[in-house]
């Protein structure tokens, strides 16, 4: 936040852009930095909607000054946290991004992970599935798989509702921000 363009954080919060950020989805799998510009984040039918979400994202961006930049993600001890940073600019198109560039943001985002994992106080508390009903921990096994709320329902022969009452309580219980920030979760404890 002390380094972003002002309102860019309370913007992409309050619009639930996490959800559709192709880099989060990136830097979730993999520590190499992602170079990107807008121009390149989504396909063109989704930025010709006007109305879309992925067009108000890009609308946003560049309102804020971010055109392009480089994005890394390093895992922490914590399963479900990433140390991610985002260095932007305000020139279109990737010529900028030299490989030093790129290097600088890896070298920054490796500093970072060692201040936070040396600082347990700015990490989130480790998160663990004790305490989960039967059927609490097979939704989360079924989000992990990218399944969607039709489905879990029918896969464990539960009403939709059922599934959505199971799915508020998760949400709660993890302090997620949407469906896909649970499903994250969901993949990070199994993987643990």
């Amino acid at each position: 936040d002390s380094y972003s363009p002002a309102g860019w954080p309370d913007t992409y919060q309050r619009a639930s852009f996490f959800d559709i950020d192709p880099r989060v989805a990136f830097v979730c799998r993999s520590e190499w930095p992602f170079a990107w510009d807008l121009d390149s984040l989504f396909n063109r039918s989704a930025l010709n909607q006007p109305g879309s979400q992925e067009r108000r994202f890009v609308d946003a961006a560049l309102a804020s000054g971010s055109a392009s930049g480089v994005t890394v993600g390093i895992a922490t001890a914590n399963p479900v946290e990433r140390c991610v940073v985002t260095l932007s600019s305000r020139h279109p198109g990737q010529q900028w991004l030299s490989d030093t560039t790129l290097g600088a943001a890896y070298g920054l985002a490796v500093d970072l992970h060692e201040f936070i994992d040396a600082h347990p106080q700015f990490r989130l508390p480790r998160l663990n599935s004790d305490g989960l009903s039967a059927d609490q921990q097979a939704i989360l096994q079924c989000m992990a798989m990218g399944m969607h709320d039709s489905d879990i329902a029918h896969e464990l022969s539960m009403t939709r509702s059922e599934v959505s009452h199971h799915l508020k309580q998760l949400i709660q219980r993890y302090h997620a921000n949407s469906k896909v920030q649970l499903a994250y979760i969901a993949g990070a404890l199994e993987r643990d």
